[in-house]
């Protein structure tokens, strides 16, 4: 298991995150968030067997904005790179459909640290 974590120094507003692998996508992996270093929180979730690695059904539909995908779609895993966008439309949407006015948006990008 490889762990990379990045500390931002400050927390910003995650909207997107580009990946670019040497070779062919991990079987499974996570990104998870952190504002403080210490609580960790799913961020999104990519597995070829989401079920049983992460023990969450794949790519099921949101019911809130604080939840979390587990992607399991094929192309994710044929390239070379990932690119996972945080505010997909239907997040937008259970949030009330405008992220500058809806807090539980701005607090589900929010983010001082990564890890992958």
């Amino acid at each position: 298991m490889v762990e990379l974590g990045i500390d931002l120094k400050i927390n910003h507003a995650i909207v997107s995150i580009g990946m670019s692998f040497g070779g062919r996508v991990p079987h499974s992996f996570s990104i998870l968030k952190s504002i403080d270093g210490n609580n960790w929180t799913p961020f999104q979730l990519f597995s070829q067997d989401c079920e049983g690695v992460f023990g969450i059904q794949a790519d099921q539909p949101l019911t809130s904005v604080f939840d979390v995908i587990c992607d399991s779609t094929q192309s994710s895993f044929q390239n070379t790179e990932i690119n996972f966008r945080t505010l997909i439309s239907q997040r937008v949407q259970l949030g009330g459909g405008s992220y500058q006015d809806s807090l539980d948006l701005q607090e589900f990008v929010l983010a001082r640290y990564l890890r992958f």
